[in-house]
């Protein structure tokens, strides 16, 4: 059986996302198993650190609120729409 595991290093930080296979009796199959961990991650984690026994978050908060208050790029639309008003301001032509 084929499950979605996450393969972690030597400090617990995660390393990769993978599949891995499994025998009937759940024992994973993958040559570095030790590593494996079967427990989902929860959603909203920067920086994932296994403990032992769950994921934590292992990011401060000021780095958290750092990369939550970069400028963001407009998107294909919003750039699109920001062209096309600079254009009708520029010829006068009202869209």
């Amino acid at each position: 059986m084929l499950k979605q595991v996450y393969d972690i290093d030597e400090f617990g930080y995660l390393k990769e996302i993978k599949v891995a296979e499994f025998d009937e009796q759940g024992n994973c199959l993958d040559e570095h198993a030790e590593n494996i961990i079967t427990t989902d991650i929860p959603q909203g984690l920067y920086r994932k650190k296994w403990t032992g026994t769950e994921w934590i978050e292992d990011m401060p908060q000021e780095e958290i609120d750092a990369l939550n208050n970069q400028p963001k790029e407009p998107t294909e639309n919003e750039q699109l729409r920001a062209d096309v008003d600079y254009i009708a301001i520029m010829t006068g032509v009202e869209l």
